[in-house]
């Protein structure tokens, strides 16, 4: 168990690892967004309604702001896609 402090806590990638597998998304939530703003603000949404959490990825993309998005079963992030056009390999 980790404790609070207003320090720094150094973790190792296995740290990472096992807190991303425990991770599970509030039942009442259908995304989390995480924005990072040109102006190096960062602002994290919570979204019960996944057309608001589209909204709001689209208004990101216009700003030039970087985000990433947890669902329940994927975790994505706006400047390094997975998906991969129709045709490449």
């Amino acid at each position: 168990m980790w404790e609070a402090t207003n320090e720094r806590t150094p973790f190792t990638i296995r740290d990472g690892l096992a807190a991303a597998i425990s991770w599970d998304l509030p039942p009442a939530f259908c995304a989390i967004v995480r924005s990072r703003w040109p102006n190096g603000k960062i602002r994290e949404k919570a979204y019960r309604n996944a057309k608001a959490a589209h909204r709001y990825m689209i208004k990101c993309l216009e700003n030039d702001a970087e985000f990433t998005l947890l669902t329940d079963d994927a975790l994505r992030d706006s400047d390094n896609p997975t998906d991969k056009p129709n045709g490449s390999s």
